[in-house]
């Protein structure tokens, strides 16, 4: 008996280290280490809980997938740039509502997806470039950029860690978000006064030259109509759920990313918008 157990142990060792070798990937050396270790155990191929182990987390992962989709389409139409840009000539000199505007950048595209580092490779750069001509130290923006991509992450409407804690215990993923939201917006308002004091800002049409030019036709109408129509739909399923089919919250980013189609103002090929999903399922995986 203590001698298959050790064999099954050093058959999952050793297949996990040569997996995570080759292939780079934690999930999927787990992934192979469990079938061989099942394998060397006599279980055999383990078809039953193989399925059951992918689709308890399926929803969560159709999530992920879907919401990263949406917005890096959104982004990909130049809308994220214009709106910083719209932001940078309206309230640059103002610089406490600067840094609240940057701060719920940073936090808008991790909240959305679940991964802050969604919002480093979305907005990154760009809060970066405003961030250097608003007068703060290179310390300064790194924290910034770190402490609110942790924050996207924690922020609702997604929130993975908890997602995964419901789906395991199978329960409903609902009533979390004043739990959030409330000791987030306490560290983004001591954090927002932590980094901005002694800052000075800089003369506006430097930071204006180094931000991308807007895409033409570009509008608030086009800005905004994708993210309010999202918002529209999750607070729907939230408060008149009775009233209306049962969407879910990948068919909500699906449908968002519709919309950003139909609003998009670049005449965008069929190849490069395959080219997008293609480049996010590389950052999700």
């Amino acid at each position: 008996m203590y001698g298959s157990t050790i064999f099954t142990a050093i058959v999952i060792v050793v297949v996990f280290a040569l997996s995570s070798w080759k292939l780079k990937s934690t999930e999927f050396s787990i992934f192979l280490a469990a079938i061989a270790g099942a394998i060397a155990g006599g279980f055999g191929f383990p078809v039953r809980l193989l399925v059951e182990g992918w689709f308890t987390y399926f929803d969560v992962a159709l999530i992920f997938v879907t919401a990263s989709i949406f917005i890096n389409m959104y982004t990909e139409t130049g809308a994220m740039d214009a709106l910083i840009r719209k932001l940078v000539e309206n309230f640059f000199n103002h610089k406490w509502i600067m840094m609240i505007f940057m701060a719920i950048l940073m936090i808008i595209p991790g909240a959305l997806t679940g991964a802050g580092s969604v919002s480093i490779f979305v907005v990154g750069g760009l809060v970066t470039t405003v961030l250097t001509y608003m007068g703060l130290s290179k310390g300064k923006i790194v924290g910034f950029i770190y402490v609110f991509a942790m924050l996207a992450a924690a922020a609702p409407p997604i929130n993975l860690w908890a997602m995964l804690m419901t789906a395991q215990a199978n329960m409903p993923y609902v009533g979390f978000d004043v739990v959030l939201i409330v000791p987030i917006a306490i560290i983004s308002i001591f954090s927002i006064l932590w980094f901005g004091r002694g800052a000075k800002p800089q003369k506006k049409n430097e930071v204006l030259t180094k931000l991308p030019k807007p895409v033409e036709k570009m509008n608030w109408v086009r800005i905004l109509t994708p993210l309010l129509v999202l918002v529209v739909l999750i607070l729907l399923q939230k408060y008149v759920a009775f009233y209306i089919p049962v969407i879910g919250l990948p068919l909500t980013f699906v449908l968002s990313a519709l919309v950003v189609l139909l609003v998009n103002p670049k005449k965008t090929s069929f190849k490069r918008w395959m080219t997008v999903i293609s480049r996010t399922m590389e950052q999700v995986f």
